[in-house]
């Protein structure tokens, strides 16, 4: 499972949208938390779809923590405009031997 963890963020730094849609959920529920909380495969679809992951973006894993079905990343996000973000995110799958995630949660905080 630790190397599913690994591919699903490698897929986000990389911007595979099809791994990343193919591992979520159908109730999927995404909250970024203080910006806004997405609901079903379609708004995460959309949403992801609308964020075009930004080429040149890199991210930097620092830790990985896991626990079965349940995991939390954090890291730093270095845009190709040079701004850098510090994120945390944390994920649980639904049970599920496709591992689809069900939840996530991010936290993310702007580096001056």
């Amino acid at each position: 499972m630790e190397e599913f963890w690994v591919e699903l963020n490698e897929a986000y730094a990389k911007g595979n949208l099809d791994y990343i849609i193919q591992h979520a959920s159908e109730d999927i529920r995404w909250n970024m938390v203080g910006d806004r909380i997405l609901q079903g495969k379609k708004e995460f679809v959309d949403f992801l779809h609308e964020m075009k992951m930004e080429e040149g973006m890199e991210t930097q894993i620092q830790k990985y923590v896991m626990d079965g079905k349940k995991a939390a990343v954090s890291g730093t996000l270095f845009m190709k405009d040079g701004k850098k973000y510090a994120f945390c995110d944390m994920y649980e799958l639904n049970g599920d031997k496709n591992y689809l995630v069900k939840t996530m949660e991010s936290f993310v905080i702007k580096i001056v």
